[in-house]
């Protein structure tokens, strides 16, 4: 046990051996605070299995994960959750530094789910604003969140559109052309629909200061957005005194 012990202090993976009278067979296991893209692409080319990341109750109920399925039929009883990606800093999920990157996301204690969405949730509540007359929609990604605030603005049923998701620029020219497409079309279906479609895209430099924008030291973006959904709500009652 010792020596097991410093090897996964020194990064190294290890191999433990499940009783024989369960699945009788062995697992590498590496700590994660010490996983590496190298690392995972070890795990699964001679592991040829899934690649898990152990984690503890209260963790997951820290970054609101819940069990894959709600009645667990397998024969031994395993725990899976959801499947996890990082929600920023990656591109596919599949490759090993896309896997790397979302074991250290997961790990880091400042790392909190849906930080955006909260904060604008907040806002609404503390202005009187009922959830049951709130509506969410997710997308795909940055890029398709005009047209799903373009569809939501028609309906006429909504006194404002808030538009939230983060955009983190990496060593292309993709962050620049998402991010400057994603502010044209905000504004555009804005000034075509007449309904208020507040920009609530964070789009930083590094993870680092997206997280310092979604709650941490530089306010959350999400609730200032909702807080501008409100004064154009008002702003529009107001203004239609004078119509």
């Amino acid at each position: 046990m010792p020596e097991g012990l410093a090897a996964l202090r020194r990064g190294e993976a290890i191999i433990v051996v499940d009783d024989e009278d369960r699945e009788n067979e062995g697992d590498f296991v590496i700590a994660a605070e010490k996983v590496t893209p190298d690392a995972v692409n070890f795990l699964s080319k001679h592991g040829r299995g899934l690649v898990c990341l152990a984690a503890t109750r209260e963790r997951l109920r820290a970054l609101e994960l819940h069990a894959m399925v709600a009645d667990n039929t397998a024969a031994l009883g395993t725990k899976f959750t959801v499947s996890i990606d990082a929600a920023t800093g990656i591109s596919t999920g599949i490759s090993a530094p896309d896997r790397a990157h979302t074991v250290r996301i997961f790990i880091d204690p400042a790392t909190r789910p849906r930080e955006l969405l909260a904060g604008a949730q907040d806002c609404l509540r503390r202005h009187g604003v009922p959830d049951a007359d709130v509506d969410v929609a997710w997308v795909p990604g940055s890029f398709e969140i005009p047209l799903a605030a373009k569809r939501l603005a028609r309906t006429s049923r909504y006194g404002a559109v808030v538009c939230l998701g983060c955009l983190v620029q990496g060593d292309t020219p993709h962050f620049q052309l998402v991010a400057s497409e994603v502010a044209k079309g905000i504004a555009q279906v804005s000034l075509e629909s007449g309904v208020p479609v507040i920009f609530g895209i964070v789009a930083a430099e590094t993870l680092e200061q997206a997280m310092e924008r979604a709650g941490t030291k530089a306010g959350n973006r999400g609730f200032d957005a909702a807080a501008t959904a409100l004064e154009m709500i008002d702003l529009y009652a107001g203004l239609d005194e004078f119509a």
